[in-house]
């Protein structure tokens, strides 16, 4: 936030804008130093059904986002551009974020709450015409962008949350076209084994009779033999 990185003539054709300030939240946000700095930690689970959130969608009820001092994004007007880009905003915060415009971490009379944007995907439809087998073939593409208002999102650090990762790697997936590669999350809980009640009755006779019964045999076997080598 408050860094010009060159990238608005890009943002300006793709239809998406940085709003002012720093993502804010004195509810949804991480404790590092246990001071009010921490409340531009923020996370969020407020998934839609883009693509690009296939997984952690899926899994919103035990996954998050985490945004270390990133900005809203919002729509803008684009002219003369044709076709112009689509754009849709996959994840958003809760009501209750802010954008921080005076870096006090406290939200002033001029910081309204409300729901902020903050990952876009754009979609701008391109019509190609090419020469297939001597016949003229039309075949409809479209241009990708997923824009994520936070210059940390996948560093080392944050990279450990699955929330972004799983964020990361399917918009990877939408970008070239393969949604169907999308991450997907394991679970360290024990699965519960069930069995039918012929299945629990083979265990029991299998445990009780099955299994001792050899043991039970070769040691009269052995006791036998020591037996008959005491006796010669």
């Amino acid at each position: 936030p408050g860094v010009d990185a060159g990238l608005g003539p890009l943002l300006d054709g793709l239809g998406v804008e940085l709003l002012p300030g720093t993502v804010t939240s004195d509810k949804d946000h991480m404790r590092r130093s246990f001071t009010p700095n921490d409340r531009t930690i923020v996370f969020s689970n407020k998934y839609t059904s883009h693509p690009t959130v296939t997984t952690v969608s899926k899994h919103q009820a035990e996954l998050a986002t985490v945004f270390v001092e990133g900005v809203a994004l919002g729509k803008k007007s684009t002219d003369g551009g044709n076709p112009k880009p689509l754009v849709t905003f996959p994840l958003a915060s809760a009501n209750e974020f802010w954008r921080d415009l005076n870096a006090n971490f406290t939200r002033d009379a001029d910081e309204p709450q409300g729901r902020l944007n903050l990952v876009a995907a754009v979609t701008i439809p391109v019509k190609k015409t090419g020469k297939k087998d001597d016949k003229n073939v039309a075949a409809s593409t479209e241009g990708r962008a997923v824009i994520i208002g936070d210059g940390d999102f996948i560093t080392d650090k944050l990279a450990q949350n699955p929330g972004n990762m799983l964020l990361f790697v399917d918009s990877l997936a939408w970008l070239v076209g393969e949604e169907k590669l999308s991450g997907e999350v394991t679970s360290e809980e024990d699965i519960a084994l069930e069995h039918s009640r012929e299945e629990d009755k083979l265990w029991f006779y299998g445990t009780t009779f099955a299994i001792p019964l050899p043991v039970l045999l070769l040691g009269m076997w052995v006791a036998q033999r020591r037996r008959r080598k005491a006796g010669s």
